[in-house]
């Protein structure tokens, strides 16, 4: 019989794992830490075993780093402006992001100025052969106001002292910054170290296991390909067979059981269906559910239910937008907040696409199968008393959907 104390633990270290993958750089102000100091051991073993990815602890300084490597690109977590709305990154906001850590990286003291990494990333971008920083460009100085903002947020840069206004509308603005090091050196993740590397595209190369001996698969190649198809499962709350290497699809037939065990120890939940393998936490995590409360959520369910009855497997990008401008109509009391953003179409096919329930094709949009597995329910019952009259006589709050998987 497991005793109280274990499935204590066991939860603990569960929260400690899904908080590893939803911010794999955290410090010891994240609730979890503890149980990640004190459950070292188990949790690199753990991921090691599972994903053959590698945890770093440093609990002298405070900091957590999960080594995460997909080995594939992923566009749909990317990084997001703290200062403006959370507008996704532009690519030269990555190329100043990389330059300025590059700085950060040669500058060797644990304090440096703003304007002092302004002058290292404007050298840094010519030696690098990309279109230069120039600090009279609001744009560039924006981008490294940008950067420097989640580079604070990550605990590498701490700010000491300020003169001016905002470096982004003035350029003579300075800022004292403080520099964690070792947060910094764990910072860039890849396969292979740059320093064995005569191009950036051979850090991406990931070294596997031979896929296949004279007597047939190899226990190592089907390791790697368990390990592969876990990273995808935590990566992505859904999998396609079709979407999988030969390997990996192999151990979609015969490796279920300790694929189910190992998400289990993450407290997650896998549903095995015909036409996908999905992961859900059916209790918490905002990042592996739809279920978050938020007007993009709710619309993006209530999109998914509008569709199911359509029973189509393609839409057409107007028809989609012509469904949330219905569904805002139907609802006339509700989201007043979403109704008024203009980006409202992109936050939420974003969402969809996050979740793989939508792919972009041929000027539209693929249904995939996993979204007849959302049904959202509204029940009238569930409102309040002002709302249940035919003319509302008054907002309420905005999450009003209980929602529940078919």
């Amino acid at each position: 019989m497991v005793s109280v104390e274990e499935l204590d633990l066991a939860v603990r270290r569960a929260r400690a794992i899904q908080d590893l993958l939803s911010r794999p750089l955290i410090d010891r102000r994240q609730p979890s830490f503890e149980t990640i100091a004190t459950s070292e051991r188990w949790l690199k073993d753990w991921f090691f075993r599972t994903c053959g990815w590698v945890l770093v602890v440093d609990y002298r300084h405070g900091m957590a780093r999960l080594r995460k490597v997909t080995g594939t690109a992923d566009t749909t977590s990317p990084l997001r402006s703290l200062r403006q709305a959370g507008k996704p990154f532009t690519k030269r906001q990555y190329v100043v992001f990389c330059l300025v850590t590059a700085a950060l990286g040669e500058h060797g003291r644990s304090r440096v100025s703003l304007q002092d990494i302004a002058v290292a990333v404007a050298d840094l971008s010519v030696r690098a052969a990309v279109t230069p920083y120039n600090d009279l460009e609001r744009k560039d100085r924006q981008a490294m106001v940008d950067v420097l903002l989640h580079l604070t947020k990550l605990g590498i840069a701490t700010e000491l002292d300020r003169s001016g206004r905002d470096y982004g509308s003035d350029r003579g603005s300075n800022v004292l910054y403080q520099i964690d090091e070792r947060r910094l050196a764990q910072l860039l993740v890849a396969p292979v170290p740059p320093a064995r590397c005569a191009d950036w595209r051979q850090m991406m190369v990931e070294e596997r296991h031979r896929p296949h001996d004279l007597e047939g698969p190899s226990r190592l190649a089907t390791a790697a390909a368990k390990q592969r198809l876990m990273r995808r499962l935590l990566d992505r709350p859904v999998c396609y067979p079709a979407d999988l290497g030969p390997d990996e699809a192999a151990v979609m037939r015969g490796g279920v059981a300790e694929i189910r065990q190992w998400l289990g120890e993450a407290g997650l939940d896998l549903e095995v269906r015909a036409d996908a393998w999905m992961v859900v936490h059916r209790r918490a995590a905002a990042q592996r559910t739809l279920r978050d409360g938020s007007n993009v959520a709710n619309a993006a369910l209530l999109l998914l239910d509008t569709i199911i009855q359509l029973d189509v497997e393609w839409i057409s990008a107007t028809q989609l937008s012509s469904a949330v401008d219905e569904l805002l109509a139907k609802y006339s009391w509700w989201a007043k907040s979403l109704r008024k953003d203009t980006q409202r179409m992109a936050a939420i096919t974003a969402l969809l696409v996050a979740f793989d329930l939508i792919r972009p094709e041929a000027g539209g949009w693929a249904i995939m199968p996993a979204a007849w597995r959302w049904k959202a329910s509204v029940a009238p019952e569930s409102f309040p008393a002002a709302l249940q009259t035919a003319e509302p006589a008054a907002l309420i709050q905005e999450d009003l959907f209980t929602v529940e998987p078919m």
